[in-house]
C-alpha cells in the first residue's frame, strides 16, 4: 500500500488527476487547495459549474474549512455506518469551485483506509467527482480492491444550517 500511496501523493502534489476509492466508487480527486487541479477536473469531467464537486477531509479539516461547524454535524459524521456528505454553511479556506453560492460546501469524511491516508498524509483535503462512464487520462489509478471500497449502501447527503438546522437531500 506504502508504494501507491506514494504514487497517489507525487500526482496530487503536482496537480494532476488521480482515481482513488471513496467508500462506495471510485472517484477523480485532486488536492481541494489547488484551484487549477479542480479547474483541470470540472474542464476534464464535462462537470459545467462544480455542483457535483464533494470534498473529502478528514474531521480536523473540517475545522480549518468551515467557519463554525455544527455540533449535530460531528455526532451525525459518529454515528452513521453508511457514507454521508454534510453541506455545511459557511466555508472558507476553499477555492471558489468548491464554495456553493450560498457559502457552504459538501464535505464527506471518508471510511476508506486508502483516501483517509492520502488525506492525512497530503494534510489538506480533496476535491472529487464519481467516476461515471469511461474515465479521462489520469495520473494515477488506486488498485482496484472493490471489497474494501463497495459497501452496498448508498450515499446520504444532507444540508446544515447555521443553527443546527438538518434538511436531508438524498437518504
Amino acid at each position: 500500500m506504502k508504494e501507491n500511496l506514494d504514487l497517489a501523493l507525487a500526482s496530487l502534489k503536482k496537480g494532476e488527476l488521480v482515481i482513488i476509492p471513496a467508500d462506495t466508487f471510485y472517484c477523480i480527486a485532486v488536492d481541494a487547495q489547488n484551484s487549477t487541479a479542480i479547474e483541470n477536473l470540472i474542464n476534464v469531467t464535462g462537470e459545467k459549474d462544480g455542483k457535483r464537486l464533494t470534498v473529502l477531509a478528514s474531521e480536523d479539516l473540517i475545522y480549518k474549512h468551515i467557519k463554525e461547524v455544527p455540533e449535530v454535524a460531528m455526532q451525525l459524521i459518529e454515528v452513521t455506518d453508511s457514507p454521508l456528505t454534510i453541506i455545511y454553511p459557511g466555508a472558507t479556506g476553499l477555492p471558489s469551485q468548491l464554495i456553493m453560492q450560498d457559502g457552504s460546501a459538501a464535505i464527506r469524511v471518508p471510511s476508506n483506509t486508502f483516501t483517509k491516508e492520502i488525506i492525512r498524509r497530503l494534510n489538506r483535503p480533496l476535491a472529487v467527482l464519481a467516476v461515471r462512464g469511461a474515465s479521462p487520462e489520469v495520473s494515477y489509478t488506486a488498485p482496484v480492491n472493490f471489497e474494501e471500497i463497495l459497501t452496498g449502501k448508498d450515499e446520504s447527503v444532507i444540508k446544515l444550517g447555521i443553527g443546527g438546522e438538518v434538511k436531508i437531500i438524498r437518504k
